[in-house]
């Protein structure tokens, strides 16, 4: 069976291969093998066995061949990628990768140099590995040679030519071929033979077939002229009709192709179907249209005459008095004429034999007349007597009647209603005691309709007493002696308290667009009087102190304006770079601005700087407009952004909760010890000690290391330096592990006399009693004889060597 000594791998089909494995070709030697890359379309080129790339040079075997060995030639210069090969034989590593579609292939060729195989010297030693050396190098060029018989007689008699790189190469030159030995049999029937091989060739002759001409491109160089026609047709005729086509002229536009290209035609633009709908829905006339052409009146001042359907003048004609009624108003006193003025036909009427006083008049001021009484009846109605009347029978009716006691001991001993059922008030004057109800809101009162009848009052608040004296009002039920809480009743006291109260509070609280100067009934302003300002909508509380009204307001209330038009109370702002001036809207309402310095103002992302004072358009910034508008030394420019944050006029920071300030919040090194909750006072020296008897828990305390043993130290607290000598008594037990690297004073390396100074022995044990692996990759030594004990196994991995010396 054949040996292999030749391979070809595939062809890459990327850019980035640099490794071609297996190999599978026994080698003697490394140099025996060639190395072969062939780029796609290009010739095989010998490779060389090195790290790094090169490229071909004059001692290059195929640059400069002269024993044949190497072909085809390839000039100086051309790219070598070189390789290495692995230490077993069987892996090529490219230095770079090559390109896609690269072919590597690879022969093995036993050198033929004498230096290049085993000798032996008169008189040498032979050793068993020369013999195989020598064996092989013999085998290897005998397999060499066979194979390449083999190709030879492959292509003699099987017709099949050998080949390098998958392309059959020529092995019978044309000086090895009998003159005239070739006939028309020799050559196949499929073979392809080209114009160029036959002399003269086919451009100095015509070609005359009987046959048809091969399928294919027909390359022809010059002008082609035919005596009749192509394929049916008249190539002239026709080539006149082509050259009038244009260039890019096609048989297949669209519609819209159509529509572009007629439409880049001036005066073809169409309407679209939008607006085409809009002109045909014009009824106007050219006349009616030339009417607004030159027109400069806006849309709002268009709509001044809507609804004029006749001359204006006529119109105004109709509104004016007749000259009759000019003279006799002229007659009038002055100011009776624009009194009058006020009054319609029927209004006049109406005074016309009138006696009342206008003090009387002005009592009807608003007033209605309304001929029922409802639930909602209001100051501003006069019911009829009638009405009256009803409402009268209606009340007494609801209240169903009225039954005065004077303690809650006097309940009478029937039910008080006139129907025996509910609905009847009784008024207890006032409680004997007190009156205590449980927790589901219901009193009851032993003996309180007489001996053995016991009152239970429901309705109550849950778990009150009401105190002696106070009177309330129950209702009846159909429940004989069972009542229901209606209210309590207020006496007389506490009506004059509250009274005095509310009097109290019309004389301190006061709404008015001015500042008051003094109470209601005449008497001084006092500390804390209210008054609202309706010109600003703001509450303000007086001081008596700087004798002036501050505004009330809450502490850190920021409020995010609205910033409108100037003088309007919505809408959006326009900055074109003229204008200066906008109000301020908080919600609904026109801020409340007591001072410029309440504002932040951001415009275009810039705080603007406040100004106090009258406006002087020569500063930076802004003004405070009135109490609620802004206006700018500069208008801001167009497409501005602004924003504008109210500031309560009284900011304060909160106190924190308890337990709500976390470590995060205090600075660095802020707390001293005067903050600490200390139980004595610190002496120089002493430490703090938790202690749960001292105030705060801690306590000043003396360090005493007379009590310090082992038992309280943490491992790892006593640093190196506070170790002077460790002597070997004072260790005990098993060492933990150390990193050599870190130990100092001890032998290394061999040993011998002058105790280790005389260093020349390596020494190691004579018996193996444990299971050892060699590092992969790593090689081990050792002295032998050596026994390895039964059951014990030393491993060696592939690449690892164990010497025994």
């Amino acid at each position: 069976m054949a040996v292999t000594t030749r391979k070809q791998f595939t062809a890459t089909t990327n850019t980035t291969t640099t490794v071609f494995s297996p190999v599978s070709i026994q080698l003697n030697n490394q140099d025996d093998l060639d190395v072969y890359v062939t780029l796609s379309g290009g010739t095989r080129v010998l490779q060389l066995r090195q790290s790094t790339g090169s490229t071909a040079q004059s001692s290059h075997p195929q640059v400069n061949n002269t024993d044949g060995l190497y072909f085809p030639a390839v000039s100086a210069g051309t790219t070598l990628y070189n390789y290495t090969l692995s230490s077993d034989n069987n892996t090529i590593t490219f230095n770079s990768a090559l390109p896609s579609g690269a072919i590597v292939s690879c022969e093995r060729r036993t050198r033929d140099a004498d230096s290049a195989y085993t000798s032996f010297a008169s008189g040498s030693t032979i050793r068993a590995t020369d013999l195989n050396n020598s064996s092989t190098e013999s085998n290897f060029t005998a397999q060499e040679a066979r194979n390449k018989a083999f190709e030879i007689e492959n292509a003699f008699f099987n017709g099949n030519p050998p080949t390098i790189d998958g392309v059959p190469q020529p092995f019978v030159s044309s000086s090895a071929i009998i003159d005239g030995a070739i006939v028309n049999v020799d050559v196949n029937a499929s073979a392809a033979i080209a114009g160029t091989k036959i002399s003269p060739d086919f451009g100095s002759q015509n070609i005359v077939t009987t046959g048809t001409g091969a399928t294919g491109n027909l390359g022809v160089t010059g002008n082609i002229i035919v005596s009749g026609t192509v394929d049916g047709r008249d190539i002239a005729t026709d080539g006149t009709k082509l050259d009038t086509v244009e260039t890019n002229a096609k048989d297949d536009q669209t519609a819209a192709e159509i529509k572009t290209l007629y439409e880049t035609n001036s005066n073809t633009n169409a309407y679209t179907d939008t607006e085409k709908t809009f002109v045909n829905a014009i009824t106007a006339t050219a006349t009616e249209l030339n009417i607004i052409d030159g027109v400069t009146s806006t849309t709002a001042e268009l709509n001044y005459v809507d609804g004029v359907t006749s001359n204006v003048q006529t119109q105004l004609d109709g509104k004016q008095p007749l000259d009759s009624e000019l003279t006799e108003l002229a007659t009038m006193g002055s100011g009776t004429a624009g009194a009058l003025a006020d009054l319609n036909t029927a209004e006049v009427q109406i005074l016309d034999g009138a006696t009342a006083s206008t003090a009387e008049l002005n009592l009807l001021a608003g007033k209605s007349i309304v001929t029922t009484i409802g639930g909602s009846a209001t100051d501003v109605q006069i019911p009829s007597a009638q009405a009256v009347n009803e409402r009268i029978v209606e009340v007494v009716t609801e209240v169903g009647g009225f039954a005065p006691i004077a303690s809650e001991t006097s309940f009478p001993n029937t039910n008080p209603d006139i129907n025996d059922g509910a609905g009847t008030i009784v008024s207890i004057k006032a409680l004997a005691s007190n009156l205590v109800s449980n927790g589901s809101g219901v009193a009851t009162i032993s003996n309180g309709a007489g001996a053995g009848n016991t009152v239970t009052i429901n309705g109550l608040a849950n778990s009150t007493t009401y105190a002696a004296g106070k009177g309330i009002l129950v209702e009846t039920t159909t429940t004989l002696h069972t009542y229901t809480f209606h209210r309590e009743v207020i006496d007389p006291t506490g009506v004059t308290n509250a009274q005095t109260l509310v009097n109290d509070f019309n004389d301190r609280y006061q709404v008015s667009g001015s500042a008051p100067s003094n109470h209601p009934d005449g008497s001084a302003l006092g500390d804390g009087d209210l008054w609202f300002d309706t010109s600003a909508n703001v509450m303000k509380v007086y001081d008596l102190g700087n004798t002036q009204y501050d505004a009330v307001t809450s502490i850190g209330d920021f409020k995010l304006l609205t910033v409108v038009p100037d003088g309007a109370t919505s809408g959006t702002p326009t900055f074109d770079g003229t204008i200066l001036s906008y109000d301020l809207r908080d919600g609904s309402s026109a801020a409340a601005i007591t001072s410029v310095g309440q504002l932040i103002v951001s415009l275009n992302g810039v705080i603007q700087k406040p100004n106090s004072g009258n406006f002087d358009a020569s500063q930076e910034g802004y003004y405070l407009e009135g109490t609620n508008g802004i206006k700018f030394c500069t208008a801001p420019p167009s497409g501005s952004s602004l924003f504008v944050t109210l500031i309560g006029s009284a900011t304060a920071i909160g106190t924190p909760n308890d337990n709500t300030v976390s470590e995060a919040k205090l600075q660095s090194d802020a707390v001293s010890e005067a903050k600490l909750k200390v139980g004595n006072s610190p002496v120089n020296g002493k430490f703090l000690q938790a202690q749960s008897g001292q105030s705060g828990g801690l306590y000043w305390e003396t360090v005493d290391l007379t009590q310090l043993n082992a038992s309280n130290l943490t491992s790892g607290t006593v640093a190196d330096a506070r170790i002077s000598t460790l002597t070997s008594s004072k260790l005990t037990g098993a060492l933990p592990a150390i990193d050599g690297s870190n130990l100092t004073g001890l032998q290394a390396g061999a040993t011998g006399g002058n105790s280790g100074g005389n260093a020349v022995f390596w020494e190691n044990d004579q018996t193996i009693t444990h299971d050892y692996t060699i590092s992969t990759n790593k090689n081990a030594g050792s002295f032998g004889p050596l026994t390895i004990n039964n059951g014990v196994t030393v491993t060696v991995p592939n690449n690892s060597t164990w010497t025994i010396v």
